[in-house]
């Protein structure tokens, strides 16, 4: 009996390298949200934090240098906040992305893994017949050499 042999093997050992590769893709955009989103709540904190000082600043009484200062600082800050808030949104977008594509790859190898087996299936249901049919003839001249005797 030969041995199993599926010749698209090649294939699926491709297709399994593009699935771990689109994990590893995965994982890396959402390392990556996962930093911009750390990095917009922490300059929505400092936002929070110079308004806070903006406005103590102001009860007190500040010369004009200090409030164009603090005035600049916040604007600075805002902006700073904007793009995060935009660097955030492409992220999500790049994720999503890489999202299909593992959807995409893992399907392609579940299907070419389902063509494996029903092939190996086929090979088996072959092999039961080729050695059924081997019994058979292995019995039939057996009989006829009894038959002989």
């Amino acid at each position: 009996m030969k041995k199993f042999q599926f010749r698209l093997e090649p294939v699926l050992k491709l297709r399994k390298y593009k699935e771990r590769t689109a994990q590893m893709e995965l994982a890396k955009a959402l390392a990556a949200l996962q930093e911009a989103q750390a990095f917009l709540e922490q300059s929505r904190l400092q936002e929070i934090s110079a308004q806070r000082n903006w406005d103590a600043g102001l009860e007190k009484g500040m010369w004009e240098n200090e409030f164009r200062m603090h005035a600049d600082h916040i604007r600075g800050l805002k902006a700073q906040t904007m793009r995060a808030v935009e660097n955030e949104a492409r992220l999500k977008g790049v994720v999503e992305k890489r999202r299909q594509e593992l959807v995409q790859a893992s399907a392609s190898r579940k299907s070419m893994e389902l063509l494996r087996e029903e092939r190996f299936t086929q090979y088996k249901l072959e092999t039961g017949r080729m050695e059924q049919k081997e019994t058979d003839e292995m019995a039939s001249l057996h009989r006829s050499t009894q038959e002989r005797l």
